[in-house]
């Protein structure tokens, strides 16, 4: 009777280890197969993706496609040049529990560079990537999430965030997402009036309106905006020292493919941030002089010691940024390339 329990019990686990073998080389090809069907997918639309030798690993609890030195550039990027973005190594993850779920997580420092500039490195000490897959193996919704990031920004130093998250959910007309950066170290090259550390950085909207496949940036904006698209900013908040915008807004593209739009604000400490973009040379000094004689004029009376607090509507139009009704600043025309 024992030798038959026994016998028994070899059986099942024979049966259990040949199954989870079975079931993680199924899950193992379906990232195999996917990983090619995605790169031949987006070669069309402009994009080139190189890639050394991939491997498979994660045994036990997980298929894990190994891809080493993985660059994706594009051309179709606003304005001239190239965009470039690669890593040491990409580890593309399904765990078995969690067939429905890609983790992708990059490994060593991250690349990125803009045109014949020099590259940009960027490092995390943890850095995630989340997509959950629908039954026919698309993706809607992602999810990443990045602490200890820092960024060597050629000519100015390191950019360091604490922590960095971003969410974003596609439907057939409409993209919504949100995006956060915490405890955010301005580059020390610079001396930055408002000081060297941003507490926070929240934006969160919907981007609205038909979206296409075909090739060029700008027969994509062209086709959206010829759709009615809008992109409506639920949610804006800078808070950096002393000063605070809190701001919503509705934009578009004019026909001329510039950005147009209106929206409100409210602002906290405006003097000592329009100072520093006077200093950062983001606004001419007339111009900062000019908003600050009128800002004071609609902020509420604040207690001593306190900072400035005005709100107000904002308008985008023929590429000059106005506060109420007067002109601010005039920003440089936006390239679409290929058009």
């Amino acid at each position: 009777m024992r030798g038959k329990r026994w016998i028994a019990s070899a059986l099942v686990l024979t049966v259990l280890t040949s199954f989870h073998f079975w079931y993680r080389r199924s899950v193992q090809a379906q990232l195999e197969t996917g990983f090619g069907n995605w790169t031949a997918r987006i070669r069309p639309l402009g994009w080139d993706v190189r890639y050394g030798s991939v491997t498979t690993e994660g045994w036990p609890e997980s298929a894990v496609l190994r891809v080493n030195r993985l660059t994706i550039t594009t051309s179709d990027v606003v304005g001239s040049g190239f965009l470039s973005l690669g890593c040491d190594t990409a580890l593309l993850r399904i765990k078995l529990l969690r067939p429905d779920i890609l983790e992708i997580t990059p490994t060593g420092p991250l690349s990125l560079r803009f045109s014949d500039r020099p590259p940009i490195p960027i490092a995390a000490g943890r850095l995630l990537v989340r997509l959950p897959l629908r039954s026919d193996g698309s993706v809607d919704t992602l999810d990443a999430g990045a602490a200890g990031v820092t960024v060597v920004l050629p000519g100015l130093g390191v950019l360091a965030l604490k922590s960095f998250n971003l969410h974003a959910d596609h439907a057939p007309s409409a993209l919504t997402f949100a995006v956060s950066a915490d405890s955010i170290s301005l580059p020390e090259s610079r001396y930055w009036t408002i000081g060297q550390d941003i507490t926070a950085i929240v934006l969160e909207g919907v981007l609205n309106g038909p979206m296409t496949n075909e090739p060029g940036l700008a027969a994509q904006a062209r086709f959206w905006r010829d759709g009615g698209g809008s992109l409506d900013v639920s949610r804006l908040t800078i808070d950096w020292g002393a000063t605070r915008l809190d701001a919503t807004a509705t934009l578009a593209l004019d026909d001329d493919l510039q950005p147009m739009g209106a929206g409100t604000g409210k602002l906290v400490g405006y003097g000592v941030a329009l100072d520093a973009l006077a200093a950062n040379g983001v606004f001419g000094h007339a111009a900062v002089q000019a908003a600050k004689a009128m800002l004071s004029l609609l902020a509420s009376t604040s207690a001593e010691g306190k900072p400035e607090v005005v709100d107000v509507p904002l308008s985008l139009q023929f590429r000059t940024l106005s506060v109420h009704q007067v002109p601010l600043v005039r920003f440089p025309e936006l390239e679409w390339p290929g058009r």
